[in-house]
């Protein structure tokens, strides 16, 4: 079911949601915005402390964006 790929469609529309035209950059346009989203995970956390329901808080929610800043976080941390 997993593998069907209008599943597969859905599922990438889902996990990069907040990021339009993320998949259509470059590979190298991809690791700029990536880098771009782990560097600023310190103010992107603060201020969805500070207000969970304003656009970034929003935004923050996103999987992709989770998945970036946890990793981020963790490759700080390390």
């Amino acid at each position: 079911f997993v593998a069907h790929p209008n599943v597969q469609q859905l599922l990438a529309a889902i996990w990069y949601d907040g990021l339009p035209g993320f998949r259509r950059l470059s590979m190298i346009g991809q690791l700029i915005e990536v880098g771009k989203l782990g560097a600023m995970f310190p103010v992107y956390s603060t201020m969805y402390m500070m207000s969970p329901t304003s656009p970034m808080g929003i935004f923050m929610k996103k999987p992709f964006v989770k998945f970036i800043c946890h990793s981020a976080s963790y490759a700080f941390f390390l």
